[in-house]
């Protein structure tokens, strides 16, 4: 009997709060603590189609405009905690890129994030990062891409995007969407 209610109580959380079924079952939800991997970001890996992204995130993710085209072939979700400031790509029906705006906490595996100087990203990376002028901002800002050296990771990157010698945002990925500027454009 105390099955069927704890059971009933499982039900009522799934109908009534679906973004805390995942907390009750005991996973991690994605959080300001999650770390970036090259492939990943917390349980959320580059590869999983949006279902399984969501159980591994451990909340919704909603459609999100503002990643450039939307439509079937590519588009961009974020989670329903919005102060999170991050997005995944959607390509093909799978995730293929992980977005970390400018105004989020989310750090990388090594420790480098938002506000982070470029020095200090050549430090956490040595003889890791390749250095590409910004295309809209010249000499103002550059992109900051880390190259794994492991062969398993050749197609995957993390692309820090600075200004004023800076990280503004950054990304990490698989090629070729990784590298594209403008998110799904």
């Amino acid at each position: 009997m105390k099955f069927l209610g704890f059971c009933s109580v499982l039900m009522v959380i799934n109908v009534l709060f679906p973004s805390l079924r995942w907390v009750a079952l005991g996973q991690d939800r994605l959080s300001e603590k999650s770390s970036v991997r090259i492939n990943s970001i917390g349980a959320v890996r580059i590869g999983m189609n949006l279902a399984e992204a969501e159980k591994a995130a451990g909340m919704r993710l909603t459609n999100y405009d503002g990643g450039g085209l939307v439509n079937d072939r590519c588009y961009y979700v974020r989670p329903e905690d919005r102060e999170l400031q991050i997005g995944l790509m959607i390509s093909e029906g799978k995730v293929v890129r992980v977005d970390i705006w400018s105004d989020s906490q989310v750090k990388t595996l090594s420790g480098a994030g938002i506000g982070d100087s470029e020095a200090r990203i050549f430090a956490l990376y040595p003889n890791r990062i390749e250095v590409r002028e910004h295309p809209y901002l010249g000499k103002r800002g550059n992109y900051l891409t880390f190259v794994p050296k492991d062969a398993v990771d050749r197609d995957y990157r993390v692309v820090f995007e600075t200004v004023e010698g800076y990280v503004r945002q950054y990304r990490a990925g698989q090629l070729p969407q990784v590298g594209h500027i403008e998110g799904c454009n």
